[in-house]
């Protein structure tokens, strides 16, 4: 009866261990074609499928329930996969469980996740395509919100692709259709989110979030656009903030910085060589609304305070507008407004406001039309209207 016991004992002691095996996969069609895989714990996945010649795939898993599966199929592709923690894994994508899919020649994926419960994927379909994500920290989730439902997906050839997430609950989407685009985006903290979509060829993004609930959202339509979000930095993090930036059209430049809590900005440019620059912070709830449509508009907005708005509409070519609020040498200020209108072309509005409740509004409706705004204090309005051509006027106010 003793043996009998052992001998149950050792069986299912037996069966435990089977069950907490881990399982590697490889399938290997054509010539050249390398694979190296390692796994250090329990019940990992590892699925590397390679259709070609001269493809060489990476996966290295330590710890508990990782999963990842690799596919390439063309020529001179090379996948590095690293994941170390618990839960992770690379997917799904359309085509089920899978990390990197890549279709194509001389494509470059690297994937890094570091923690438990981090997810993601990329997808090339082209050639010469690099995508790099890092994500160090827990439940981070780097496949989200494209049209494949892959965190890189790149279709084209010749992109460069970077998502790094360190912290906790951080989202990521990069998804690029043409040729010659870069994306790269950072995210330091928790629960940020950022969402990179550029259609078209030779356009860049970079991204920096330091903080904790942080929206950006890119999208560039076009050739040759540029722009660059930084939302917390070591000068200041952000908490809450919220940027947008929507550029269709060729040649257009985006520039926002935001550091504090609850600022908001929205920058819409369509049409070519337009720009944009947008500074808000280190304080809170400031908005900007930028809305550029024709060629060659500026627009500047630095907002230095509490509770400060701005909104410059811009229609037609050539038209500068700059905004200071609460932002001179020495001076802040907080609860102003400044709304600038400009349909036309030629035509130039600076407006420059210190201390509390100032308010601003500009109106050009012409061409090479002149605005100049100061209001210093508090509780000033200023109302400016040209309707016409070649007009000047300036306002000075304060107490």
């Amino acid at each position: 009866m003793r043996k009998l016991f052992l001998s149950a004992a050792a069986l299912m002691c037996g069966a435990v261990m089977i069950a907490q095996g881990n399982v590697s996969t490889v399938d290997q069609i054509g010539n050249g074609n390398m694979s190296d895989v390692d796994q250090v714990g329990m019940t990992n996945l590892a699925d590397t499928n390679q259709n070609g010649n001269l493809n060489d795939s990476s996966i290295d898993q330590n710890g508990i329930d990782n999963q990842y599966q690799t596919t390439q199929n063309g020529n001179r592709n090379t996948s590095t996969v690293m994941q170390d923690g618990e839960r992770n894994i690379g997917g799904p994508g359309i085509y089920g469980f899978h990390g990197t899919l890549q279709i194509g020649n001389d494509n470059v994926s690297s994937t890094t996740s570091i923690g438990d419960d981090n997810e993601t994927g990329t997808l090339s379909q082209g050639n010469r395509n690099t995508a790099t994500i890092a994500q160090d920290g827990n439940r981070n989730d780097a496949n989200f919100n494209t049209s494949y439902g892959w965190g890189i997906q790149q279709v084209g050839n010749d992109n460069t692709s970077s998502l790094t997430q360190i912290g906790d609950d951080n989202t990521g989407t990069i998804e690029v259709w043409g040729n010659g685009n870069n994306s790269d985006e950072n995210q330091d903290g928790t629960y940020n989110d950022v969402n990179v979509y550029q259609l078209g060829n030779n356009n860049d993004s970079f991204g920096s979030q330091l903080g904790d609930l942080n929206d950006s959202d890119v999208y560039q339509q076009g050739n040759g656009n540029g722009s660059s979000v930084v939302q917390g930095s070591g000068f200041a993090s952000a908490y809450e903030s919220i940027s947008t930036v929507d550029q269709i059209g060729n040649l257009n430049n985006s520039t926002v910085f935001q550091y504090g809590f609850r600022n908001m900005s929205d920058v819409d440019q369509t049409g070519n060589r337009n720009n944009s620059f947008v500074v808000q912070g280190p304080q809170e709830y400031n908005n900007s609304f930028v809305n550029q449509l024709g060629d060659r508009n500026d627009s500047y907005v630095d907002q230095y305070g509490d509770y400060n708005d701005s909104d410059v509409d811009q229609i037609g070519n050539d038209n500068t507008s700059t905004v200071y609020q609460g932002d001179y040498p020495g001076l802040t200020g907080s609860y102003n407004m400044s709304d600038v209108d400009q349909d036309g072309n030629g035509n130039g509005s600076i407006v420059l406001q210190t201390g509390e409740y100032q308010k601003s509004t500009v109106f050009q409706d012409g061409n090479l039309n002149m605005s100049d705004v100061m209001q210093s204090g508090n509780n000033h309005t200023s109302t400016v209207n040209q309707i016409g051509n070649g007009n000047g006027s300036t306002v000075t106010q304060s107490n």
